[in-house]
């Protein structure tokens, strides 16, 4: 590697695009294999053999489907209903096609899942402090101020009987 390389993001996100999108234009199903054991997959985990989980994401089993830079998301069904998917780039082992089992596996590779992990790490923080902003900003729309609780300014006026 050169040293402009390190500056590079990580290319596991852009060839899972290409993968999903050549996969899905040669009218094919695509599939992630995905690996459980990494810290922030929300996904079934009990339905996962030996570590691994692969689930069917093509745009007749998923809704939302969204292939981000640091994770994938989507909503899936299962016999129990949907669920909300969230995988981390990190923990995505292959993207094939599941009638030809063309694709593409993801080797080892230290350098790149370190990057993957930092990158993660960059997009969680801006999305918790954009979290925190909207918060912030929703509760001072919301906020009404306080009456200031103070003595009544009317007065009780009785009328005086009239003198005939």
């Amino acid at each position: 590697m050169d040293s402009h390389s390190s500056d590079m993001l990580s290319l596991r996100p852009y060839i899972i695009r290409a993968f999903y999108q050549w996969i899905c234009d040669s009218e094919m199903t695509p599939f992630l294999v995905i690996n459980t054991d990494v810290d922030m997959v929300e996904a079934p985990k009990h339905l996962s053999m030996q570590g691994h989980l692969t689930l069917d994401i093509s745009p007749d089993a998923v809704d939302d489907l969204e292939i981000q830079r640091t994770k994938v998301t989507f909503i899936a069904y299962f016999d129990s209903g949907s669920e909300k998917i969230s995988i981390p780039m990190r923990a995505i082992v292959a993207i094939f096609a599941s009638e030809n089992e063309e694709g593409i596996a993801f080797a080892h590779n230290s350098d790149d899942e370190r990057l993957l992990y930092e990158e993660e790490q960059e997009a969680l923080a801006l999305e918790l402090a954009q979290r925190s902003k909207n918060a912030h900003q929703s509760k001072s729309q919301h906020h009404t101020p306080r009456r200031k609780v103070s003595t009544s300014h009317l007065k009780i006026v009785t009328k005086q009987p009239e003198d005939n």
